[in-house]
């Protein structure tokens, strides 16, 4: 992970843009549809990808805007994730978005009576407002007993900025079978699981505590085997994005580890779930599966935080991740993880409110985060000099023991003679 983040601090490339003015145009409120590639970014579009190496993506100021690393996640740890999440599908998964309408995905029903073509197209904004007026008031009734109201949708699915209305929608990926842990091919419609022990509705921070998610909760009722399992497996990949937010964004982590020790000290599920079995340091998890989504944008986060973004799957090709208002373009393929200020598609603000705390977390620069890096090496050569110290401790130790045994030996045989 060290040698990840040295390569992408050593391919910086800067945009020729402030984050601070894109930040206030963006307070303005801007509709996608009109809003174009911001202001000094309409030149030659940049495409990051696996051959290029990890990159970091700065503005003016040597602010860091996107981190991207095209090999962070092993061959290993893509399959026993992707087996967990299979065994997980195939006892227990939400309802599929073609159900629920889901903003952020793409509305192909809305769009059938085009008489330009039957082909389906991107929903844009007005289609997805009337989407939402028919939108279910619980729409994961259909996969818990639980009747509990839940802001489903923290954030609504827009067209992206060049694709006008009735245009085509880019060809997609087709998802190949792969196989869960007993065996059996399978392939999903489109669903996503949002896990989490502890978090907040809308509005809801200020009048109840915050509890665990739906979806995580009917995973461990319906599912306890293959929601722990894919817990268990989740671990490597946790403490690797740990150690990440800790170089790339130090106030995030800080603000994290104070959020997750005032959650682990409630009573009841959300307390108990955090201490025994919450490996991540972010408290909420969002696993999409076969889901190719539009532009989203999300009100609820907070900012100068991170959507932390790794890709799993079995395809190799048209997996790119667009991201129209920086005129960007990222190889989006297994394996590959992204780092971005989102303003978070689940990391929400209301879950430090509902806590009585408030984010601290500010933007560092590139030149802080090199800091970051040098002491993290710095940690991890001082271990490894430690655990050689602790062998060659141990094995002069044994070489005593063996002396001692040998003299003990040669004393007994001298006393025979």
């Amino acid at each position: 992970m060290l040698d990840a983040v040295t390569k992408a601090l050593n391919n910086t490339i800067q945009l020729d843009f402030y984050l601070s003015e894109f930040e206030l145009q963006r307070t303005r409120g801007i509709g996608v549809h009109t809003a174009g590639v911001f202001k000094g970014l309409d030149k030659e579009p940049i495409r990051l990808t696996r051959s290029g190496g990890p990159a970091v993506l700065t503005d003016k100021a040597g602010i860091p805007i996107l981190w991207y690393f095209p090999d962070f996640i092993g061959k290993g740890l893509q399959t026993n994730l992707m087996r967990t999440v299979a065994s997980l599908a195939s006892v227990y998964r939400p309802a599929p978005d073609s159900e629920i309408c889901d903003r952020r995905t793409t509305l192909p029903q809305l769009v059938q009576d085009d008489q330009h073509s039957s082909k389906a197209r991107y929903a844009t904004r007005s289609q997805t407002s009337r989407a939402a007026l028919h939108m279910p008031e619980d729409p994961e009734v259909h996969s818990t007993s639980q009747k509990e109201p839940i802001d489903f949708s923290p954030c609504t699915m827009e067209e992206p900025a060049y694709v006008q209305d009735n245009q085509l929608v880019p060809p997609a990926y087709e998802e190949t079978p792969f196989q869960t842990t007993r065996g059996r091919a399978c392939r999903f419609v489109p669903f996503a699981y949002y896990l989490s022990p502890g978090w907040s509705q809308t509005g809801m921070q200020y009048k109840k505590p915050i509890q665990m998610s739906v979806h995580l909760r009917g995973a461990l009722l319906e599912a306890t085997s293959e929601t722990i399992a894919f817990l268990k497996a989740k671990r490597l990949f946790d403490k690797q994005i740990i150690q990440l937010t800790d170089i790339i964004q130090p106030s995030l982590s800080q603000s994290l580890r104070k959020l997750k020790a005032h959650m682990s000290a409630i009573q009841g599920p959300t307390g108990t779930t955090v201490t025994n079995g919450w490996t991540s340091a972010f408290p909420c998890y969002g696993v999409a599966v076969n889901r190719t989504t539009g532009m989203h944008r999300d009100s609820k986060g907070i900012r100068a935080g991170l959507d932390i973004i790794g890709v799993l799957g079995t395809f190799n090709s048209g997996g790119d991740l667009e991201l129209p208002d920086l005129n960007l373009r990222l190889e989006w393929t297994p394996g590959v993880l992204g780092a971005f200020d989102g303003a978070h598609i689940f990391l929400r603000q209301s879950t430090w409110t509902a806590l009585g705390l408030t984010p601290d977390v500010s933007r560092p620069t590139v030149a802080q985060c090199r800091g970051q890096l040098e002491s993290a090496k710095e940690r991890r050569a001082a271990r490894q000099q430690a655990h050689l110290e602790l062998q060659e401790e141990t094995s002069g130790m044994r070489e005593t023991k063996k002396l001692k045994f040998y003299s003990a030996q040669a004393s007994s045989e001298a006393d025979g003679l």
